[in-house]
């Protein structure tokens, strides 16, 4: 199910220009400096997650929406909240969710989580995504669930 409050935004800004296609550029600028709900790097994010989660769809060297916007109630006044720019779980890199994981249970700094999986990478000459599993276990860090989404990822990076 996408993310109501994203449409919500994408559709806005759509409407707002009155286009049916835009420049990424043109989102960007939109959703930061017109409208101002966003830095410049979030309203970056905001397109990139409307690309993954496949409610912008690009065309030409442009970007359409991927539904009708004006299938959505959307006040005049409409001002996203930060909600537009979380990403669903199933599309979050696995290897960042580790990281995140280990550092919220184990209260350790990224950049120490990062050098442990580096060292455990290069002794090992494995995938940084099976060394951080790797820390995670050795760690007592539970990651079992994230198994089958690294195991995509690397098979999709084979391909």
């Amino acid at each position: 199910m996408p993310n109501a409050e994203l449409q919500r935004s994408l559709a806005f800004i759509f409407l707002r220009k009155g286009k049916e296609y835009l420049t990424e550029k043109e989102i960007v600028y939109s959703a930061s400096m017109d409208l101002r709900w966003f830095s410049p790097k979030d309203a970056q994010r905001l397109l990139d997650i409307g690309l993954r989660e496949k409610l912008l769809e690009r065309r030409d060297g442009s970007v359409r929406l991927g539904f009708d916007p004006k299938a959505l109630e959307l006040p005049l006044d409409f001002r996203p909240t930060k909600a537009a720019l979380e990403e669903p779980a199933e599309l979050r890199n696995p290897f960042v969710e580790v990281l995140e994981r280990l550092s919220a249970a184990r209260g350790l700094a990224r950049k120490a989580i990062v050098s442990k999986i580096n060292h455990k990478q290069e002794a090992l000459a494995i995938d940084a995504e099976v060394a951080a599993l790797l820390i995670a276990r050795e760690l007592d860090v539970d990651v079992s669930d994230l198994y089958d989404r690294v195991e995509s990822e690397l098979r999709a990076r084979m391909l």
